[in-house]
């Protein structure tokens, strides 16, 4: 049976690193993938969070192949963090910065008007990654959301403030350079969080330990996002077999 899985990621070099992750797994699992920053959108909307991220399944997904929502086994949404969790005493105006500069100690911005905009933001998407940790979409759909600290680049070149031509470009470099089972080596070894053998675990602590950072280290969860593909293959597979039992028990009544 081929499971469905529907993957949010916020760009082309998100979509790139899932679907190289989540090769080895082609034959199994089938994944959709839905772009958009979903966790700053609601500023702008009277909508909740999980009501921004239901809606984007609902019409992105479910409407545009047809699904119903008992065809998807799981929702994953991958977001860069940003250094949201660092508080405002981290959030600083200087002359030496044209726009944002991220650093190891907090966030560089141009302005007084620049620095409240970011604390804004760091507040609402601070919220919305808060709620949707441990939330279900669509009253009851499996979801789990997975991070880059501080964005992608960080974590894989150890850049805060790449310019968008630079990281595209040598993201797509890096995937040709590497299979699956290398990439995942390397963000395992760049992660606090292992991968254990034990994904709810490790889910909690990868996200108890980047909320209680004071600084903007470079760190990832997405190492854990094939320990929670296998674990759902294990389930799907366990409920299949529980439903063939179910039925060959009613035909043999």
């Amino acid at each position: 049976m081929n499971y469905k899985i529907v993957a949010l990621v916020e760009g082309d070099t998100d979509e790139a690193i899932i679907k190289t992750i989540c090769k080895k797994y082609n034959d199994e699992f089938e994944v959709f993938i839905v772009r958009g920053d979903l966790f700053t959108e609601n500023t702008y909307s009277n909508d909740s969070i999980k009501s921004l991220i239901g809606n984007k399944v609902k019409n992105e997904v479910m409407k545009k192949y047809k699904l119903k929502k008992e065809d998807i086994v799981a929702v994953i949404q991958i977001s860069d963090i940003d250094g949201v969790f660092i508080g405002n005493s981290k959030v600083e105006v200087s002359d030496e910065v044209e726009r944002i500069l991220y650093t190891s100690d907090g966030i560089k911005v141009c302005s007084e008007k620049k620095k409240k905009e970011i604390e804004n933001r760091n507040k609402a998407k601070c919220i919305n990654l808060c709620t949707m940790i441990s939330s279900k979409i669509l009253e009851d759909l499996e979801y789990k959301l997975f991070y880059f600290s501080c964005n992608l680049e960080h974590v894989l070149f150890d850049n805060m403030n790449m310019e968008q031509d630079e990281k595209d470009e040598r993201v797509y470099d890096y995937i040709e350079d590497y299979n699956e089972e290398e990439l995942l080596e390397v963000l395992e070894e760049i992660a606090s969080t292992k991968n254990n053998g034990n994904f709810d675990e490790d889910y909690k602590e990868s996200w108890v330990k980047i909320q209680s950072d004071t600084k903007i280290h470079k760190d990832t969860n997405v190492n854990l996002i094939i320990e929670y593909i296998e674990k759902l293959a294990i389930e799907n597979k366990r409920a299949e077999k529980g439903r063939k039992n179910v039925k060959k028990g009613n035909t043999q009544k």
